[in-house]
């Protein structure tokens, strides 16, 4: 098999066998069917390869603990279920037939998948970034404000070292202190009365200024609102994708059906059984 819910299953047939002739028989027509068509199996199976663990990703998703690349895999692995139904196109074999009739993409909720997440994602929804720009307008307002930061600042520091006449002077930013105006001890006489002190450095001062206060409050306030937004919009994607959990465990069920079958007729054709 290539998929994680083809060895499952198949594994599961090998220690629960058939007993009823009639279900055989069908198990190995599907595969016999399978066998001599060689070029739709291998397409069949190299678009398998792209399936994720569904089940696995659907039971994070049911205990709420599902990431942003688990909903990832679910986006890839629904992606691939109109590839695997093209490519066994009109079987003969019935069991084949009921498998490929099984296979559903969730389009309404594949195309959500879509248009929500971002093309990477990162491991822990608390990174943020996950979702696609255009998607949400009270995001884009906001992080056009993150993503101003740098041109801001830059145009901040330019304006001030011309008001002040210090040509050293810097606009710096950690996470401790947040954003401040750095002045080296040498320039300490022309700084402005408007600055006000924040700390003392081995080479001089670092200062604040009300209009870097106003700036930083709003950038950094940006950045949480991001991630609380994101956040809001992560929740209720999980929320539909477990609203549609009936459907795409019978699309897995499918699926790993599928892989089995191509599995054992790939080895009969192999070994010429």
């Amino acid at each position: 098999t290539v998929t994680s819910i083809g060895g499952r299953l198949l594994r599961n047939w090998l220690l629960r066998p058939l007993l009823m002739l009639d279900a055989i028989r069908d198990r190995l027509d599907a595969v016999e069917e399978l066998a001599f068509r060689a070029v739709e199996r291998g397409r069949c199976r190299e678009r398998l390869a792209a399936v994720q663990d569904i089940e696995r990703l659907l039971a994070r998703v049911s205990m709420g603990t599902a990431s942003p690349r688990d909903l990832g895999g679910l986006r890839v692995s629904l992606g691939a279920v109109p590839a695997v139904a093209e490519a066994l196109d009109s079987p003969q074999a019935p069991l084949l037939r009921s498998l490929v009739a099984g296979l559903d993409d969730v389009p309404e909720l594949r195309r959500r998948l879509d248009e929500t997440l971002a093309d990477e994602l990162p491991a822990v929804v608390r990174e943020g970034g996950f979702t696609r720009d255009g998607l949400d307008p009270e995001l884009d307002s906001l992080r056009a404000i993150s993503r101003s930061g740098r041109h801001t600042i830059a145009e901040m520091e330019e304006a001030e070292r011309a008001r002040t006449g210090i040509a050293s002077l810097k606009i710096r930013f950690n996470r401790v202190f947040g954003y401040y105006i750095e002045i080296s001890r040498a320039n300490l006489h022309a700084v402005p009365p408007d600055y006000h002190r924040k700390q003392t450095i081995a080479g001089g001062e670092r200062f604040i200024t009300p209009a870097l206060k106003e700036y930083e409050e709003r950038v950094l306030g940006a950045d949480e609102r991001i991630l609380a937004r994101e956040l809001e919009i992560f929740e209720s994607l999980r929320a539909a994708v477990a609203a549609e959990a009936v459907r795409i465990q019978e699309t897995a069920r499918a699926l790993a059906g599928i892989d089995a079958l191509a599995g054992l007729a790939e080895a009969a054709s192999l070994g010429d059984y």
